[in-house]
């Protein structure tokens, strides 16, 4: 028997379906529908290699919210303590989607709150987060999908 890692097996359906099944669909609708199963197959394998997307997402949002911390400290310490605050409520989450709720959740109540130069500092934390998630989710765009549409 020949043991397959999940990455493997997940490339050969992707393989089979793009090369045997794709060539032989008669409408746009199928030929969608393939496209957007292939983006998905493409995911999985990519959560396989590389982990899951929102736990890469939390990691990047903890250590931007420890450095601004840390960088705040001395010019604000109230901001600060509530960066630390919204790092420490969240890391009692396990699930990977609860957690990034609460961090977002909390920047977004820590800016709302935020005087002048503290919510510019939050502001832009936030921007850099929202233009890395737009970056990442571009990787799962289907031009073949879209290009396929009338």
């Amino acid at each position: 028997m020949m043991l397959m890692t999940s990455t493997q097996i997940l490339d050969a359906v992707q393989r089979s379906l793009q090369e045997n099944i794709g060539p032989e669909l008669q409408t746009d609708y199928a030929r969608v529908q393939l496209l957007a199963a292939l983006v998905a197959i493409r995911e999985i394998i990519d959560r396989l290699d590389h982990g899951d997307p929102c736990s890469n997402e939390n990691s990047r949002l903890e250590g931007s919210m420890q450095h601004l911390a840390k960088g705040a400290r001395s010019e604000s310490p109230a901001l600060a303590a509530k960066l630390e605050e919204c790092l420490k409520d969240a890391s009692a989450l396990k699930d990977p989607r609860e957690r990034n709720y609460a961090l977002n959740e909390g920047l977004w109540r820590i800016l709302r709150d935020a005087e002048r130069d503290d919510a510019f500092r939050v502001l832009r934390l936030v921007s850099e987060n929202i233009q890395a998630t737009c970056a990442e989710d571009q990787r799962w765009v289907s031009p073949e999908a879209i290009a396929s549409l009338k």
